[in-house]
């Protein structure tokens, strides 16, 4: 038994490792904030502009930052700021409508964002 207990450890927490975490927390959270507000403003370019910087935001960020769980904990906070912002909130406002646009930009962004992370890895 103590020699499988001595096999098992846990991961290094350093500050550097907290730090690309709250890096990567922010990026998926600053792309999804501004994806969010350009998506439906002048319909098509806006929507055009948001898929693109999410895009290119992400192809970056892996390009900067190795590692897969930090590309991916980048990702899911895109989603979940996107996801929240089409729910309706406490008053009923809802920021990404049902419409086309908020249509496209949820799963082509999701799509985009994801082709981002794997171009960034391929193009080393």
């Amino acid at each position: 038994m103590k020699k499988v207990w001595r096999q098992i450890s846990l991961p290094n927490v350093t500050i550097s490792r907290i730090a690309t975490v709250l890096r990567a927390l922010f990026v998926g959270t600053f792309l999804g904030f501004i994806g969010v507000l350009f998506h439906n403003s002048f319909s098509p370019l806006g929507l055009v502009i948001a898929l693109f910087e999410g895009g290119l935001g992400f192809y970056y960020f892996a390009r900067f930052y190795p590692g897969k769980f930090i590309h991916l904990l980048a990702f899911f906070a895109w989603v979940a700021i996107v996801y929240r912002a089409a729910t309706f909130g406490i008053s009923n406002e809802i920021l990404i409508e049902g419409n086309i646009n908020g249509f496209i930009f949820f799963l082509g962004g999701m799509f985009f964002n994801f082709l981002g992370l794997i171009f960034a890895k391929r193009l080393k």
